[in-house]
């Protein structure tokens, strides 16, 4: 989530008209879990309930690394599955190949570094490091992602 926020924040103007809830799935297996979706219809509730008094579109988005699905007939299946679930709900699909650390960083980051390595990120401002092509991009292939090909539908682009 941290490298998602810093897209938005040092990319995006902010603008009052947008706002974001993450909703943590855990791994992407589990993107139709029950617990998943009462999370964000209650978090689409709550936000109708504060907000009534203002027509509003609200899109779900979710976030996904792709692993390496071009080389793995399974992981490609379960991508596929999760764009279909995503298309037939209404929802936006926004992918990292091979994982968000990939696209980010420009290499493989070990599990046990994860959590270290997302703080460097936004400690140390590397969102000013990343080629912004990498994030415009419709096609699978590694350190790629189409999440700003996403967000700009629905946020302004910093000059």
């Amino acid at each position: 989530y941290k490298y998602i926020r810093e897209v938005i924040r040092k990319l995006y103007k902010n603008e009052v008209k947008n706002t974001y809830k993450p909703i943590y799935m855990g791994s992407k297996g589990r993107y139709k879990d029950k617990g998943v979706i009462r999370d964000i219809e209650k978090n689409i509730r709550e936000y109708k309930q504060v907000n009534r008094k203002i027509n509003t579109e609200i899109i779900v988005i979710y976030f996904i690394d792709t692993d390496d699905c071009n080389a793995d007939a399974v992981r490609k299946k379960e991508f596929d599955t999760i764009e279909k679930y995503c298309l037939n709900n209404g929802y936006k699909l926004a992918y990292f190949c091979h994982d968000v650390e990939d696209v980010f960083w420009g290499m493989k980051v070990e599990d046990k570094q994860k959590v270290k390595k997302a703080n460097e990120f936004v400690a140390k401002n590397k969102i000013k490091d990343v080629d912004i092509n990498n994030l415009n991009c419709n096609v699978f292939k590694r350190h790629k992602s189409n999440i700003m090909l996403i967000l700009d539908n629905y946020w302004v682009r910093k000059k």
